[in-house]
Order: C-alpha cells, then sequence, then structure tokens
C-alpha cells in the first residue's frame, strides 16, 4: 500500500480537508474510491517509486483512459494545490495530469452522457488557471515546460492567460519550455482570433534555437494564419536538418525499481521498456519521443501535396532519427489524407534496406500502414527480405538483424524466458499487394515446425497464386492445429484450385474450427460437397455465426434452397446482429429467397434508428431486396439516405451503389464530394488525433474507385 511508505513533507494546507471528504462514496473505474487520498499523498513522495506508483494509480483509476468520475473532479483542488507548492517533487507529472483531465487538448466536446461531468472537470481545472500562472515562472523547468499545456484548460475569457504566457516567452531562455509556450499560444489561437501572434511570429522570425522556430511555424499554422509556402517548405526542412543534426541532451532519469510488494505499473513497464529498447542499438534512436517532424506535419492539416514533399525530403535525410520522424509522420499522412504518396512510398522502402534494425523495422511499420499505396516500395521491400537470414533469434525486438521468422526472447519472472515466434513484417506488407516475391518465403515459413500467427492469411492474400501451397497446407492442418483454422481461411480464398483440401478442412468441423472454415468451403462451391454432411449438422447450432454460414455455404456448394433457408430465417427473430447478418446471407441466395420478400420489406420499414443505431440492418435489408427483387431504384434510394448518416458505413454502400449501374444516379453528387475531400472517409473535423487500423487505406481506395464506377455508371 502506498500509505505504508508514504515520505513527504507537503505542507499541511496543501492537502487541508482531504481525509473530510467521504471518498468511499464515490466510485472510480475499480469500484469505491477511497484510495484517491493515498494515491494524492504518493504524488508528491520523495520516493520516485512510490509517485509512480500513485501517478499510475491516477491515470489507471481515478482517469482511466481519459474517463472523468465523480472522484476525479473532487481530486482537482488538491492536485491543483501539489503543483502551486514549490519544491514539491513529481509537480511536472501533475500539471500533465491536470492537462488530461481538464481536456486541455480536446477539439470537440465529449458525448452528450459525459458532457456534464466533463465540463466539471474542465472548469475545476480551468478555472484554477490563475493559481497556475506563477508556475510559469518556476526555478523548476519541467514544471515550467509542463504549466502551459494545463492552461489550456481555460476555455473561456483565455485573452489574459495568453499574454502572460506571451510575457513568459520573451524572457523564457531555455528552448524547451519556450518552444511549449509558443505550442500553449498557438492552441490559444486556434480557438479564437483576438489572441496576439506577435511573440510567436517573432520566435519564428528571430534567430534561435531550431525547436522554438519549428513550435512557431506549427503554431501559427495550427491557428490557420500560415500556409506551407515554397519558401516555408525550404525553412520547414532547414529547421527540422538542423534540429535532428544537433539534439538537445536529454539527461536519463536516475534508474529506480518499482516499489517493493506493488504490482507492476504501466508507467514502470513504459519506462523499462524504453531504456531496453534504447540499449544495444548501433545508434541511439528515439522511436516514441515528441517529433518535431510530425508536429509540424499535422499542423499543415489539409495541405497534402506540400506535407508529402516535406516527408518525401526528410525521409531521405543523412541524419537517421530525421527518417525514423519523418516515416512516422508519413504513416499518419498516408492512413488520415488522400494524395499522390508515389515517391514517399519509395522513398520510405529505400529505408527498409538500413542496416540499423529500428530505422528499417519502423520503415515497414509505416508501410503496412499504407496498404496497397506501398506499392512503389515493393521493390526495396523484396531485395530486403532476399538479403536476411531465414531465421532469426533475438532478446530485444528492436534489435539484431531480421529474419524472415523471428524467434523473440522475453523474460517472464524467474522462470524461463518466452519465447515467440513472429512472421517478418514485410511479408504481410507484400502479400497484401499480391508480390510473388514473398511467396517462396511463406512457403519456408510453412514448412518450420512452429507456425506464426498471421501466415494463413498472408497466404490467403494471393489467393490461386498460392495454389502450389495447397498440399504443404494439407499435412500442416493435420500437424499443427494452432494455426489449422487460419490456413483453412487461406484455402478458401485459393476457391476451387483447392478442393483436395477439403476432407481436411471438413475434420476441423467436427473439432469446432468453425469461424474461418465455414465461409472457406463456402468459398470452394461445388467441389466441396465431401464436406456437406458435416456443414448440414451445424443448420441447427443455436449461434448465428455456425448456422447462417453453414447455410451460405451449403447454398454454395449445392445450390439447394429449401435445405438451408429456414436455418436462416429463424435469425430474422433475433437482434440487430442476427438480422444483419440473416438479411446478407438471403442476398446471397437471391431470388431463391423471393418468398421472403415482404418479410424483409416490412422490416426495413420499420426500421429505426433505436433498433438499428448503425444502420447496418438497413443497409443488408435493403441489398437483399435488391438482390431478390431486382428493384435497384428502391435500394438506391436507401443506400443514399443511409450514405449521410454514418460514413463507417460509406465503402460498404459505395461498392453495393457501384453495382446498382445508371440506378445509382441519386448518389452521383455524393460520391463527387467524396472524390473531392482530401481526407479520408472517417477523418473529418478538427484533425488532431485518430487510430485506425493497417487495412484502413485499402478499403478507402477502394472507396474511391466505387466513387469513381458510381460516376461513370451515371454520366
Amino acid at each position: 500500500m502506498i500509505t505504508d511508505v508514504l515520505d513527504n513533507e507537503a505542507p499541511a494546507e496543501v492537502f487541508a480537508g482531504l481525509d473530510e471528504i467521504d471518498w468511499i462514496a464515490m466510485e472510480h473505474a475499480y469500484g469505491p474510491a477511497g484510495d484517491v487520498p493515498g494515491l494524492l499523498r504518493g504524488l508528491v513522495s520523495a520516493d520516485p517509486a512510490v509517485r509512480e506508483v500513485a501517478l499510475d494509480g491516477m491515470y489507471g483509476a481515478v482517469h482511466h483512459q481519459g474517463d472523468v468520475y465523480e472522484c476525479t473532479v473532487a481530486a482537482v483542488p488538491f492536485l491543483v494545490r501539489v503543483a502551486a507548492c514549490p519544491g514539491l517533487p513529481g509537480r511536472a507529472d501533475v500539471l500533465r495530469l491536470l492537462a488530461s483531465i481538464g481536456g486541455a487538448e480536446r477539439s470537440s466536446p465529449p458525448a452528450d452522457r459525459d458532457r456534464m461531468r466533463y465540463g466539471q472537470a474542465a472548469s475545476a481545472v480551468g478555472g484554477a488557471a490563475e493559481a497556475l500562472l506563477p508556475l510559469l515562472a518556476d526555478s523548476d523547468v519541467e514544471v515550467r515546460e509542463a504549466v502551459g499545456a494545463a492552461l489550456l484548460a481555460r476555455r473561456s475569457e483565455v485573452a489574459e492567460v495568453a499574454a502572460a504566457v506571451q510575457r513568459r516567452l520573451a524572457a523564457e531562455a531555455v528552448p524547451a519550455v519556450a518552444a511549449a509556450l509558443v505550442a500553449t499560444i498557438g492552441t490559444f489561437a486556434r480557438r479564437s482570433a483576438e489572441i496576439d501572434l506577435s511573440g510567436v511570429r517573432t520566435a519564428l522570425a528571430e534567430p534561435g534555437p531550431p525547436k522554438v522556430r519549428l513550435a512557431a511555424l506549427a503554431a501559427l499554422a495550427r491557428s490557420g494564419t500560415e500556409t506551407l509556402s515554397a519558401e516555408r517548405l525550404a525553412l520547414a526542412v532547414e529547421l527540422l536538418t538542423a534540429q535532428h543534426a544537433a539534439p538537445e541532451p536529454v539527461p536519463e532519469p536516475a534508474p529506480f525499481e518499482t516499489l517493493p510488494g506493488a504490482p507492476p505499473t504501466l508507467a514502470g513497464e513504459l519506462r523499462k521498456r524504453k531504456a531496453l529498447h534504447r540499449s544495444g542499438l548501433p545508434e541511439d534512436l528515439e522511436p516514441y519521443g515528441p517529433s518535431p517532424v510530425r508536429e509540424l506535419s499535422w499542423a499543415f492539416g489539409d495541405q497534402v501535396g506540400d506535407r508529402a514533399r516535406l516527408l518525401t525530403g526528410l525521409a531521405g535525410a543523412a541524419g537517421r532519427q530525421c527518417r525514423l520522424d519523418a516515416q512516422n509522420a508519413a504513416n499518419d499522412l498516408v492512413r488520415g489524407w488522400r494524395g499522390d504518396y508515389h515517391e514517399l512510398a519509395a522513398r520510405v522502402g529505400e529505408n527498409a534496406l538500413d542496416e540499423h534494425p529500428l530505422l528499417a523495422g519502423n520503415a515497414v511499420t509505416a508501410l503496412a500502414g499504407f496498404g496497397v499505396l506501398a506499392a512503389p516500395a515493393a521493390g526495396a521491400l523484396s531485395q530486403a527480405l532476399d538479403a536476411m537470414p531465414r531465421e532469426a533469434e533475438r532478446s530485444n525486438p528492436l534489435s539484431g538483424q531480421p529474419g524472415w521468422l523471428i524467434k523473440t526472447s522475453r523474460p517472464r519472472g524467474s522462470g524461463p524466458a518466452r519465447v515467440s515466434v513472429d512472421l517478418n513484417p514485410i511479408l504481410p506488407v507484400l502479400a497484401e499487394l499480391r508480390d510473388v516475391r514473398a511467396l517462396p518465403a511463406l512457403r519456408w515459413v510453412l514448412e518450420q515446425e512452429q507456425l506464426p500467427t498471421g501466415i494463413g492469411s498472408a497466404i490467403g492474400s494471393f489467393g490461386e497464386l498460392a495454389a502450389d501451397l495447397v498440399p504443404l497446407i494439407r499435412r500442416r492442418i493435420r500437424d499443427f492445429p494452432g494455426e489449422a483454422e487460419a490456413l483453412a481461411g487461406a484455402l478458401g480464398e485459393m476457391g476451387a484450385a483447392a478442393a483436395e483440401a477439403v476432407p481436411e478442412m471438413a475434420a476441423l468441423l467436427s473439432d469446432g474450427k468453425i469461424r474461418e472454415t465455414v465461409p472457406a468451403l463456402g468459398k470452394i462451391g461445388p467441389r466441396a460437397a465431401a464436406a456437406v454432411p458435416a456443414l448440414r449438422s451445424l443448420l441447427d447450432e443455436p449461434d448465428r455465426e455456425s448456422s447462417i454460414g453453414a447455410a451460405v455455404a451449403l447454398w454454395r456448394i449445392t445450390g439447394d434452397a429449401d435445405v438451408v433457408l429456414p436455418a436462416i430465417a429463424r435469425h430474422l427473430d433475433g437482434g440487430e446482429y442476427a438480422i444483419t447478418a440473416a438479411a446478407e446471407a438471403l442476398g446471397v441466395l437471391g431470388q431463391a429467397a423471393t418468398s421472403y420478400r415482404a418479410r424483409l420489406r416490412t422490416m426495413l420499414a420499420q426500421a429505426d434508428d433505436e433498433s438499428d443505431p448503425y444502420r447496418w440492418v438497413r443497409y443488408q435489408l435493403a441489398t437483399a431486396l435488391w438482390r431478390i427483387d431486382g428493384d435497384a431504384d428502391a435500394a438506391a434510394a436507401v443506400l443514399v439516405t443511409l450514405w449521410r448518416t454514418n460514413r463507417v458505413l460509406m465503402p460498404a454502400l459505395a461498392r453495393s451503389l457501384a453495382e446498382l449501374g445508371p440506378a445509382a444516379r441519386p448518389a452521383a453528387s455524393l460520391a463527387r464530394a467524396e472524390l473531392d475531400s482530401v481526407r479520408r472517409h472517417t477523418v473529418q473535423g478538427v484533425v488532431e488525433y485518430f487510430d485506425v487500423y493497417n487495412g484502413f487505406v485499402t478499403a478507402d481506395e477502394s472507396l474511391l474507385a466505387d466513387c469513381r464506377t458510381i460516376l461513370a455508371n451515371t454520366s
């Protein structure tokens, strides 16, 4: 317990009233909040291990994943007092915690159900600005650097606060602090056109540390007062190159062990992992720290062409850290914005050949996010694959040379190290591009005793191009059950070319390996007839995935609608997800499901936002009806309405509308507007951060192709 080892000399007034609050009556992420007083006191302990545990508890429970609870709001006054008390340790961490609680960087309000509590937190932190302003001149450099972010929680009457920050900027001598102050002023200016930016412009114009001038350029860009002109582009490259050529020394914190008897903390694990990542590398690169390249790229938002040119140049810079930062920023750019990335992809691909494993591996990670747009890098990736050994062992995921198959030893307490086997990340990238140069490596990996996760999906990406692997896959399904179902999925992507593997696939069904095996058998079609008895036994299964999947597979194999329709139709009485799956299946049957047309029409007419909040039910009902009765005009009317209400659904809508031919004319203006947008389809509003899966870019590029088809069909 933290309370057992507290060792601090915080003045009594800092925690005055703390024990008078009924914390147990409140809750945080893990139950009653009775531990909050101990956590708050632990934040200022003289022991860094105690502070780490306390900070981890605040982020992990009291402010869990950014959530705000009653106890979170109640803790704010004490956090403010801690931050404002000179000499206490850990105040910079407390200021960063206050900034997060107050939503200082939040560009849009939270959902209605959360707005009141979040508003209370923002008001509590923002209302403390007067108490925090003196920290702009604090003797602790880390405190001065952190206070600006906390001040951003102030959302009204900000001119005076911004002016105070600007006055401090004129006197600040430490580049890191000055850059943080510039960023604070820039954020205030983005929110209010009345903020004076003269100090920021001066910081950009005058000779000074590149870090500060870069922060000024980014701040002006975020405020909307600066564009990435040719002159500014050249200046940005100059400053970024200079910044990476002579980075500021970052003092290493004194090492310490996590508090004895306490469970491992996330903060502690990250601290140790960072130290591990930095050990044993041929050049000291920082993959996770603040990146001026990334900040500047984000700041220029929708200026996609200029951002791409900036990052293309920096990805080929002399310094490896600059190249690594450019690759991370390129990943952000490509996943969030549409554009011509041919040269950028090729340049990042060249870095995959670098001898530094962190830079080369980071290049591959970035290209994985490019999806189909990674094609210009395929040659370099193939070359890197050919040059590496077939198998590599690592004690550190970021050190040592990679191989086609990577074995990584990870410590596991006092016992033996855990060895994981991973597929080289180049292989999935080339597989998504259907580049057959990856097939020899995949064959070799498939022959090894232990198979890595992902081998099935990588092979499946090639479809019939990987048909020569079928005999080997049959054997591996029999002797390596861990990846058997994924390998069955790969066979399904080969279609009828995988028919000889049907006996092994049918045997998987009796072992309960249904999810990927059932649809794979359906994709093989009539040549999977040997699996019909096993599939029929699944029709009466209670879960929709088994019964509907088996029904669709049987239809594709036998064409017998009378056998499969009852199994599908019973799920029309289920919930949202059951109806969605059943409607999609009836659409696969097409005219053979005509007897359910009237029911589907009634269900479509009755569907509303309460029963179908994400609109997938209405989408599947509308497309099923079109496939059953051929009424393309009726389907188009529904799909166009849905287009305007759910951008996540847009790729599916565009795909169906592209199939409707001239009947999709009402969607032409929507398709044209989407093609004119520089943002990926779910990246809207003020963009500061987004999290998308690697296949997202490929899905968005398919959406654009479908939009072009819609316009061609309706012109």
